[in-house]
């Protein structure tokens, strides 16, 4: 069976340095899944001091960017410690992110199908003119793919963030059969 529908796949080392746990440039998932969690916290850094430097800063931006930062502090401790528990915040999230990603899609083809609209106005276009309303669609056609390419890349890396899930689970049930085995 597939080591992401079961932990009973241990059987040797081998098994768990396998090309399953490996993701681009044959980089570990663990590995990955702490540059990811680094790669956010910096992002998350640097969008709140941009908006704390634009004035736009709201109380959703801090609780979002603490939740985010806390989420990917418990990976790097999750892997240092290497308890699997500690991935599931982080996974949790970026699930509610994507939704929230198709969310915000959903208004942008309202927008992209008709800019006069609510959702038009939302994003800040009050079309006076009719022959706006082409640069209005090009520039939310380009917000949409945009956003197909965020909503895939997080999903890839929520893909690996799973995996390396999985992995730590791996070894926590390798550790504890380890254990019991010395036990007897």
């Amino acid at each position: 069976m597939s080591p992401i529908y079961s932990v009973d796949y241990v059987d040797s080392e081998e098994q768990i340095n396998s090309k399953y746990y490996r993701c681009f440039c044959n980089v570990h998932v663990r590995t990955a899944a702490k540059i990811i969690a680094l790669l956010f916290t910096v992002l998350c850094a640097i969008a709140l001091i941009l908006r704390l430097v634009a004035g736009c800063m709201t109380v959703i931006d801090i609780a979002s960017a603490c939740i985010t930062i806390f989420v990917c502090g418990l990976i790097i401790i999750g892997d240092k410690e290497e308890k699997a528990a500690y991935y599931i915040p982080f996974i949790v999230v970026a699930i509610f992110g994507m939704l929230v990603y198709i969310l915000i899609e959903c208004f942008v083809v309202m927008a992209l199908i008709n800019p006069q609209s609510s959702s038009g106005f939302y994003f800040g276009t009050e079309i006076v003119i009719e022959s706006d309303i082409n640069t209005i669609r090009i520039i939310y056609g380009i917000i949409f793919g945009a956003i197909v390419l965020c909503i895939i890349l997080h999903g890839w890396m929520w893909y690996i963030v799973y995996k390396a899930y999985n992995y730590m689970l791996i070894l926590e049930k390798q550790r504890t059969t380890s254990t019991n085995s010395y036990d007897n």
